[in-house]
């Protein structure tokens, strides 16, 4: 027979962080243009939603993980 599993996972790390912080878009010009200021309970928050799905082994690995995000996104920390 065939059949097909499919497996939802939670929305990727950029759009929870833009959800959290209620940004239409993500900075093209990460380096010189920032959009938004996250604090740290925020990140935790984001990162304890996708921890399940990612390849981090432990909480402060994927908090990390979610930092670089934002610096890539152009969100001050």
């Amino acid at each position: 027979t065939k059949t097909f599993k499919i497996h939802v996972a939670s929305p990727p790390v950029s759009a929870l962080l833009k959800k959290e912080l209620k940004l239409e878009k993500a900075s093209g010009d990460h380096k010189n243009l920032t959009v938004g200021n996250a604090s740290i309970e925020q990140i935790i928050s984001v990162a304890k939603m996708k921890h399940s799905n990612m390849l981090a082994k432990d909480l402060k690995k994927a908090v990390k993980s979610v930092v670089g995000t934002c610096v890539s996104l152009g969100i001050f920390v």
